[in-house]
């Protein structure tokens, strides 16, 4: 997380210290602070704890393979809560299943 501060906003004993660096009244600071946010429960369910995301890494990939075999699956109901939850988090929709090409009854295997 980043925040700006001006000069004239900090303490005067931070004021002095920063004019002995050369920082003049019209210097703007930029503070980095590290992540705010702790780890959480990665949101596939697997009951790992994330390094401050919502999921451990490649768990995501996993999700989305998860929704897309619903998808191409025979249950209407969760192929559509699978599609709606992949456009909820903006992931690309499966393409659509191939139909099998039969081969001619000519050709010998």
């Amino acid at each position: 997380m980043k925040a700006q501060i001006t000069f004239s906003d900090l303490t005067e004993e931070a004021q002095e210290t920063l004019s002995q660096l050369g920082f003049g009244p019209q210097a703007v600071l930029t503070v980095t602070t590290g992540k705010s946010q702790a780890g959480r429960s990665c949101l596939c369910g697997c009951g790992e704890t994330t390094r401050g995301g919502l999921w451990v890494p490649g768990h995501d990939a996993k999700r989305k393979s998860h929704l897309y075999g619903l998808v191409r699956g025979e249950d209407t109901d969760a192929a559509q809560a699978a599609l709606d939850e992949l456009t909820e988090r903006g992931w690309p929709l499966p393409a659509p299943k191939k139909a099998k090409e039969e081969a001619p009854a000519d050709v010998v295997a």
